[in-house]
């Protein structure tokens, strides 16, 4: 018969306890019972609850690390391997395609189903890699020795950081990291879950010190905190953790805007919507678009301070039909600021007609925008389109069969096409780009002849690009002090260079061909008509250009060309120190209309057809140091055009003319100096 337990203190030595006690251990030892109750009521687990209690725990880690020994390439594979993942247990099966890297199922009564949890593919940490090079660029280091720092929309006040040892603060914490509120929270359960007491709780430590204490609605209060209880911190803590997330600067067009990327539907609502948002924000933002396509309806409009990213290939604008990809409304003379357009494709392979306001890009008015490494192909007219610069840079881009839809002159229609005229500076670098197979230029320059664009534009380079296959390489059809260098023009269908009055209607003398420029270390070859020409056959021009340093080879013409107007002259130009070699005209030609002070000096003139030709007028002009290889019947120099204090001195003729000077024209104070083999 069990003995009554005492309410005898513990430690007791009262007979009857220790009657009773031995009871319990043979309770606890031999009972089939999981629990006991001790002499004070309290219950515990017997060996028998004890063996149970590991059998689950062994259990259940056997059924969550036997599944991750195992992963399957596909879901008939693991499901044929059942037996080998315990009821209630997951395992990773390989993903089919590149959304993630594998898949979890869990074992349900013997048939696998989806958890919807993912290991992540490179496309996520593609995304990932984005953001951080964004936040990089607003959260780095700034000399406080923080690894990052948050701060609210108006960039003016801290609110969050993270120190260099990797723990995160935020305000109110009493300068305790955020990855200390586990052990806080931990020890709070604890002690909760050890004491049945139904009153308000205290929290001590080993010296009885007050660590903490849960008031009678259930909060728990923790040292340095003040009056706000723990759940208050942390729901505080998650709204301003929310606002921050949404005042941040980068997004992704598919996760946090619904954009559609498959193509089948007009993305363009949701698309210009969050152009419009990030815009908005203090400082604008960045919208990466991951891998897919985005179908346009309707052209999208860019906004300041937005960017837009793309993965380096998988992902592009598919504008439809009419759709241009960005535009900025005709006629808006406000200019957009800081908008950059990073690895953005423009597919307008869909343009069905022919409009020249039908681009990839169609911006008038831009300060301080950057396009870098895009690719625009296909469009109805011109890839690039854009108009009036300030600050600007295109690197990196390339374009490509452009102006597809149009015939060869029409306005526009090029790979990289900017109207200028507005400002007498508009600063522009465009370097490292490949432009091929567009209708009419690869890269050109316009004045633009309505009443706004008045000048002749300066601060503008073109650097290190490649040119080949369009209707003509480069033009100059209205800037002033054009800096061309470094550059493949070669395998147009007609000019390599042109400086000319370009597509659109001359209207008050403009457009006209630009002047003071400066084409230098060029490659030059096999275009189907001149290398270079310089014509001034529409407009008047102030001439200045200076030619130096090319390779001009294996043109269908000359490899220089000047020709003007009859009543026109030009001033100032200057060919020196090219290398002109097999074209089928001459060397350097003087076609038509009067050129002053034109010094044409140093150039290696080798197996052309001819060397020196002047049909048009000289005057105050020099031709020296040349020399003049044709080695055929074509002369040194000839040609009809008058000539006015011209000196000629110093040039080398190696050829089988009878005649090596055959200058018919009027020559009023000509001097000849030495000239080997004239």
């Amino acid at each position: 018969m069990a003995t009554i337990p005492t309410n005898n203190p513990v430690p007791s030595e009262s007979p009857a306890d220790l009657k009773f006690n031995a009871g319990k251990l043979d309770e606890f030892n031999t009972s089939d019972a999981e629990t006991y109750a001790d002499r004070k009521g309290r219950v515990r687990k017997t060996q028998a609850g004890i063996q149970k209690e590991n059998d689950r725990i062994v259990e259940n880690t056997r059924q969550n690390l036997i599944p991750l020994s195992r992963q399957y390439m596909t879901l008939a594979a693991a499901q044929a391997d059942i037996a080998s993942i315990p009821a209630g247990s997951t395992t990773f099966v390989r993903s089919p395609d590149d959304t993630a890297l594998a898949l979890e199922y869990i074992n349900d009564g013997g048939t696998l189903k989806p958890t919807g949890r993912k290991m992540p593919s490179q496309e996520s940490l593609d995304i990932v890699s984005a953001y951080y090079q964004i936040f990089e660029k607003y959260f780095s280091q700034n000399g406080s020795g923080n690894l990052y720092e948050w701060y609210d929309k108006e960039q003016e006040n801290l609110v969050a950081f993270m120190d260099s040892a990797g723990q995160f603060f935020l305000p109110g914490f009493d300068n305790k990291p955020v990855q200390s509120l586990k052990g806080d929270v931990d020890n709070v359960k604890k002690v909760i879950n050890g004491n049945d007491a139904p009153a308000i709780l205290s929290l001590n430590d080993a010296q009885n010190g007050l660590m903490g204490f849960m008031d009678d609605a259930g909060g728990y209060h923790l040292p340095g905190m003040g009056n706000e209880t723990l759940q208050k911190y942390v729901q505080d803590t998650r709204k301003r953790v929310d606002r921050m997330y949404r005042s941040r600067h980068a997004y992704n067009a598919v996760t946090d805007f619904a954009i559609d990327n498959n193509g089948l539907v007009d993305c363009q609502p949701a698309a210009q919507a969050a152009i419009n948002f990030v815009s908005s924000l203090p400082g604008g933002g960045s919208i990466y678009f991951p891998r897919g396509v985005y179908r346009l309806h309707k052209d999208l409009v860019p906004k300041s301070n937005v960017t837009i990213i793309m993965p380096h290939s998988g992902a592009r604008f598919l504008p439809i039909n009419k759709a241009g990809g960005f535009t900025k409304p005709w006629g808006d003379k406000s200019y957009i600021e800081n908008a950059h357009f990073i690895d953005v494709e423009i597919d307008g392979s869909e343009h069905s007609v022919y409009s020249h306001a039908i681009k990839g890009y169609y911006i008038q008015y831009f300060r301080h925008c950057l396009w870098l490494r895009g690719y625009v192909h296909d469009t109805s007219a011109t890839g690039v389109g854009i108009d009036f610069p300030d600050g600007s840079f295109i690197l990196d881009l390339v374009t490509e069969n452009c102006g597809r839809l149009a015939t060869l002159g029409r306005a526009g229609s090029s790979g990289i096409g900017i109207g200028t005229g507005v400002l007498q500076n508009e600063p522009l670098i465009i370097s490292r780009t490949i432009n091929r197979r567009n209708k009419n230029f690869g890269i050109f320059f316009e004045q633009q002849h309505d009443d706004a664009a008045q000048y002749q534009s300066r601060q503008i380079i073109v650097s290190e690009s490649i040119m080949t296959g369009n209707g003509m390489g480069f033009g100059d059809c209205g800037i002033g002090g054009l800096t061309l260098t470094g550059c493949q023009i070669n395998d147009n269908l007609n000019e390599g260079v042109l400086m000319s009055s370009g597509t659109l209607t001359v209207n008050d003398g403009r457009p006209q061909p630009g002047n003071d420029g400066i084409i230098a270390n060029c490659q030059i070859l096999r275009n189907g008509s001149h290398g270079i020409n310089y014509s001034a056959l529409r407009t008047m021009t102030a001439g200045g250009y200076s030619f130096t340093g090319n390779h001009i080879s294996g043109n269908a013409g000359n490899g220089v060309n000047l020709e003007a107007k009859s009543d026109y002259t030009i001033p100032d130009m200057n060919i020196a120190d090219n290398t002109m070699k097999e074209n089928t005209g001459h060397a350097i030609a003087v076609a038509s209309g009067a050129w002053t002070d034109l010094d044409i000096t140093g150039n290696r003139a080798l197996r052309n057809g001819g060397n020196i030709r002047v049909d048009g007028d000289i005057a105050d002009a020099s031709i020296g140091g040349n020399k003049l290889r044709s080695k055929n019947a074509a002369p040194a120099i000839s040609g009809p055009g008058a000539l006015n204090k011209i000196d000629i001195a110093e040039n080398q003729y190696i050829g089988t003319s009878i005649k090596p000077v055959d200058l018919t024209g009027i020559q009023n104070n000509v001097t000849y100096g030495r000239n080997p083999g004239f």
